[in-house]
């Protein structure tokens, strides 16, 4: 495992933390202008019917990301059809030129949108916020599009994106044959209603979570991370919030071990989210607790969340 670059002072109990410039640079971003009802059940059905064989992996990708932010209490995503068109269009456009970017070239052959805000606009999208993900590989089953998501959900700037609590609805795109997986993330415009305002990740409860990460995996983060470093723990608000930490602690459950965590920021510095690093790849299949005394948009408070790495490590996506 790579020396980290950190400067002792820095290898503490406590935070890198990233605005949500860097969040927004990660993925595409945009904005539209304009509103559409939520599609149905059956819309879904026939928008995967679309996408032939491939049908079974953008189904499971969509309802990982919905099962989570359930459980860590934001609800279930709708299903969208035109975030779903704009999001096809792109998956098509990646796999016929073997690209793995979030923008397209005027004029080339699938041209749908140069960016998000283009795409989803040219579908008759109405919502005022959009984002999209993009997992890369080959995805042709349901247990492939579960774990693509779940790769994407370790890699923070990828996780805050996809759990932001503005997003309600969402569309999934997958080329016929396989192939990179497409998430267009939608704001409706209905009040958000959730039972918190702070998420922690890894979330209580949560099992299965991936042991190790490698931070070069992921577009954004700072040059200067270890080559490993172990799941990164994030807490945030809303897009917009304003969040500081006074204290953070990493720690295994049965023996009280606690591990380091790799900070960037002093304690009380605002951001709009904070990641913590690791310092060293978490044991497999071992019982952790996290807890953070931070400050959410002006309201104090201390969480706690426990959860199980998973026997076999992880590494993350590149996008």
């Amino acid at each position: 495992m790579a020396t980290p670059a950190f400067s002792p002072a820095f290898v503490l109990r406590s935070t890198v933390a990233f605005g949500f410039a860097a969040l927004l640079a990660a993925c595409g971003g945009g904005s539209s202008s304009e509103s559409e009802p939520l599609a149905d059940a059956e819309l879904i059905s026939r928008t995967m019917e679309a996408s032939g064989p491939a049908e079974a992996a953008a189904t499971a990708h969509y309802a990982r990301l919905s099962e989570v932010r359930a459980k860590i209490g934001l609800g279930t995503l709708k299903w969208n059809g035109k975030l779903a068109q704009a999001a096809q269009g792109h998956a098509d456009y990646l796999a016929m030129h073997r690209e793995a970017g979030h923008e397209q070239t005027p004029d080339t052959a699938g041209f749908t949108g140069v960016s998000i805000a283009d795409r989803v606009r040219a579908a008759g999208y109405a919502g005022q916020l959009v984002q999209e993900t993009k997992a890369g590989g080959q995805s042709r089953t349901a247990a492939e599009g579960r774990e693509r998501m779940d790769a994407l959900l370790l890699a923070p700037l990828h996780r805050l994106q996809l759990l932001a609590p503005e997003f309600d609805e969402a569309g999934v795109g997958v080329a016929a044959q396989g192939g990179p997986l497409v998430t267009d993330l939608g704001a409706s415009g209905n009040r958000t209603r959730a039972r918190e305002r702070r998420w922690m990740y890894p979330y209580n409860g949560q099992a299965g979570v991936g042991a190790a990460f490698a931070p070069g995996t992921e577009v954004g983060l700072p040059d200067d991370l270890p080559q490993w470093t172990g799941t990164p723990l994030t807490l945030s608000g809303f897009l917009f919030s304003m969040v500081s930490y006074s204290a953070v602690a990493l720690q295994e459950e049965q023996t009280g071990v606690e591990v380091p965590l790799l900070a960037q920021v002093p304690p009380g510095e605002i951001r709009a989210a904070l990641v913590f690093f690791p310092l060293q790849p978490l044991k497999p299949a071992t019982h952790y607790v996290w807890r953070i005394t931070a400050t959410v948009d002006r309201m104090p408070a201390t969480t706690v969340a426990k959860f199980i790495t998973a026997e076999a490590a992880a590494a993350g996506v590149t996008d």
